[in-house]
């Protein structure tokens, strides 16, 4: 089946497509005052769901994922994360466990610094880090050698880098530079094979040349690739 993500708003519309065993559509409500996104789900027929995204900015990224699933006595359940960016310019999280869509813990930008580095902030909690308004957003899950899911977040930030944050089962870690120099308005994409070990990110500069960042060691070392395409004026 597909996860199609729809965000439509005056004369665009963004689309983000994953594979679920049950189809799931998610757009941005029509009509004037409306910046909320909702869900429209298919098993055999289309229906209304139960998430409601009344808080995301007008034009916002949708950025889904799928992770692998929960095995239960009665069988396994589909799990779901949404990221999208808020009307106060932080980015949001929201999960779809056991049939039901609930607030995640991504909710910032930025992580606090421990107390050891710092003693005016506090383990585990978020700023209310901001980003620029209608941010590219990216994300991508998989499944660890181990058993353990980890989901890795992308946006561009006030400095016109793409960062990333991930989620490895005991929480989101600290935001870390990927790469710099997007343009402003622009957007990126990226995929990963072999469990997360490979990703490419690929990219407009701010001279409008489309160009590829690659790691091998999942996420942790990054350098450039060989792709190079446009020009300004081109």
């Amino acid at each position: 089946m597909i996860l199609l993500v729809v965000s439509t708003f005056v004369s665009t519309i963004r689309v983000s497509i994953a594979s679920v065993p049950k189809s799931h559509l998610l757009k941005r409500l029509e009509g004037i005052g409306s910046r909320a996104i909702e869900e429209l789900g298919h098993d055999g027929y289309w229906y209304k769901g139960s998430l409601r995204l009344p808080d995301a900015l007008d034009g916002t990224s949708i950025a889904p994922v799928v992770i692998a699933p929960v095995i239960h006595d009665w069988g396994s359940g589909t799990r779901i994360r949404v990221y999208y960016q808020t009307e106060d310019l932080s980015l949001g999280e929201h999960c779809y466990d056991n049939n039901e869509w609930y607030p995640g813990q991504f909710i910032g930008a930025v992580k606090y610094h421990p107390p050891e580095r710092n003693r005016n902030f506090v383990t585990g909690k978020w700023s209310p880090g901001r980003v620029p308004g209608r941010s590219p957003i990216s994300a991508v899950a998989f499944t660890l050698d181990d058993g353990g899911t980890e989901i890795q977040a992308y946006w561009r930030n006030l400095q016109d880098e793409i960062v990333v944050n991930k989620w490895t089962g005991s929480g989101w870690g600290l935001v870390t530079k990927v790469v710099g120099g997007i343009g402003s308005g622009f957007q990126f994409t990226l995929f990963q094979w072999e469990r997360g070990k490979h990703l490419r990110l690929y990219y407009q500069n701010h001279t409008n040349v489309v160009l590829e960042h690659c790691t091998d060691d999942g996420a942790d070392t990054w350098y450039s690739g060989s792709l190079q395409v446009g020009g300004i004026g081109q």
